[in-house]
């Protein structure tokens, strides 16, 4: 009984997933697309983003450059419908030579904290304990 059980399953499996995966182009869809920031003559991609724990608030940095260049800082409070301007960032983000990633981490203090990386020599590191509305250098 288990063998049939088994065969079934595996013809319903392979005819489930025989199309391959679904494939979506945005590129003609401009009302699902979303600009974070955009200057003209300048490259801006390597997004990194983190969701907060609210659900909507996300905050996102990224290079000013090819994935080299000033990390630019920008917040939404919309679920990443709209964007903010660009915000103040340590003195340390102005010379980043590597794309920023944000990482949640909980303390052993118990504290929640965000923290910014951007790891080619000389990394740079910040954090933020109050979801990113300060941010002091490691």
């Amino acid at each position: 009984m288990r063998g049939i059980a088994f065969v079934i399953g595996l013809v319903f499996v392979t005819g489930l997933f025989a199309e391959g995966p679904r494939k979506i182009d945005l590129n003609g869809d401009a009302g699902r697309q979303v600009v974070v920031d955009r200057e003209a003559g300048q490259y801006l991609g390597h997004p990194t983003t983190c969701l907060l724990e609210d659900g909507r608030t996300m905050l996102c940095v990224y290079p000013k450059g090819h994935g080299r260049g000033a990390i630019v800082y920008k917040r939404s409070t919309d679920g990443g419908l709209t964007w903010s301007e660009r915000l103040p960032t340590p003195e340390s983000w102005a010379t980043s030579k590597e794309v920023p990633t944000l990482h949640r981490v909980i303390g052993p203090d118990g504290k929640k904290r965000i923290i910014m990386w951007s790891g080619l020599y000389p990394a740079r590191l910040a954090v933020t304990e109050d979801d990113g509305e300060h941010w002091s250098e490691l």
